[in-house]
């Protein structure tokens, strides 16, 4: 589910982000980028940037004046697996299924991936999936 890569990323930093704090306007940039976004490597949500393990000397980009710099990074990368079971919040409930977060992504659960024993209950106020007691309700806002 969590995993720690080790990535690289080149980052556009402007002019008058060089000089003196430019270390920390660099690590500042990078997880502004990278950190909530998905990445395009490693099939997965970045979570944390854990440090900057190398970086090279910044090049001016011609026509813009950006200063590029090649990062190497270590970062904390949430990836499900298909049939991992997780908690989530329910958001929304249908005939066909429910949508459901977990962490930073959105799921949806088909009605052929429930138990045979949980229905489906228009009737109810609000919708839900319940099994014959009620021990087990599925419904919008429930976890």
């Amino acid at each position: 589910m969590y995993f720690v890569l080790t990535d690289n990323k080149t980052v556009a930093m402007k002019p008058s982000d060089l000089g003196p704090m430019f270390d920390i306007r660099l690590d500042t940039q990078l997880r502004v980028e990278l950190e909530g976004n998905l990445s395009k490597n490693h099939d997965g949500t970045i979570v944390h940037i854990i440090n900057i393990v190398d970086k090279s000397k910044p090049k001016i980009q011609d026509g813009t004046g950006m200063a590029l710099v090649n990062v190497v990074f270590q970062g904390i990368i949430f990836r499900p697996f298909k049939n991992e079971v997780m908690d989530c919040w329910v958001s929304e409930v249908s005939k066909l299924g429910f949508f459901a977060y977990f962490g930073p992504m959105k799921v949806f659960v088909s009605r052929s991936s429930m138990p045979d024993d949980v229905i489906f209950r228009e009737t109810a106020t609000p919708v839900c999936y319940s099994d014959a007691d009620q021990t087990v309700v599925i419904q919008q806002d429930s976890e």
